[in-house]
């Protein structure tokens, strides 16, 4: 059980430190600000806007009410191995769809200085919150 939710805890705090080192490279400007900043680019932009705004909608509610959909739910409940792999699977892919996804939004919002990106990666950093891993949870969900 601590070993799963200590793994947990770690795919949980990583892409958040990624994003917090992100921004401070990016506004200490070691990496350049604002690079895709083009009409060349601005097809690009939209398409990616379009799509990072649609993966938001699509990504968060899955993510958030995975673990409740019922054949994932009879999955982790049939779930006998040891440290519980079934949910440990399921738990750090809704863990690292939503921060991967904040760290992608993060980074297009420092390559187009659009504040689109910056708000998609607030609303998934926010809802990663409801998320977080802890013992009480993991007890929780598995019911124990």
């Amino acid at each position: 059980m601590n070993k799963t939710v200590r793994l947990l805890k770690w795919a949980y705090y990583i892409p958040i430190l990624l994003g917090l080192l992100m921004i401070v490279l990016f506004e200490s400007n070691v990496f350049p600000v604002g690079i895709w900043v083009s009409e060349e680019h601005e097809v690009v932009e939209f398409y990616l806007e379009i799509t990072m705004m649609l993966l938001a909608v699509c990504l968060i509610p899955v993510a958030l009410k995975l673990l409740k959909f019922s054949s994932v739910a009879r999955k982790i409940a049939e779930d006998t191995g040891v440290d519980y792999p079934v949910y440990r699977n399921y738990s750090l892919f809704r863990i690292l769809v939503l921060g991967g996804m904040m760290c992608d939004n993060l980074c297009l919002y420092y390559l187009f200085m659009n504040v689109r990106f910056g708000y998609l990666a607030i609303i998934f950093f926010l809802s990663s919150i409801f998320i977080a891993p802890t013992v009480s949870r993991f007890k929780s969900e598995l019911n124990l």
